[in-house]
């Protein structure tokens, strides 16, 4: 199964294919907080968060819209 993982201001949120809700992890209310999240290189622990309830979904395939 392919899943789509896209981080926003709001924080992380997986989809399927039909665009149906897989897994989301929120970031804290903080706007420099996030900020500081979103300008930063790597992977995020809110995406890591996705990506293990991802994987214990079955996903095999994962596209992402962050470098």
């Amino acid at each position: 199964m392919r899943a789509y993982l896209a981080t926003n201001i709001l924080g992380v949120f997986a989809f399927d294919q039909k665009g149906n809700l897989l897994a989301k992890s929120l970031f804290p209310k903080k706007p420099e907080a996030i900020a500081k999240k979103l300008e930063s290189e790597g992977t995020l622990p809110e995406e890591t968060a996705c990506l293990e309830t991802l994987k214990s979904k079955g996903v095999t395939e994962i596209l992402t819209d962050r470098k």
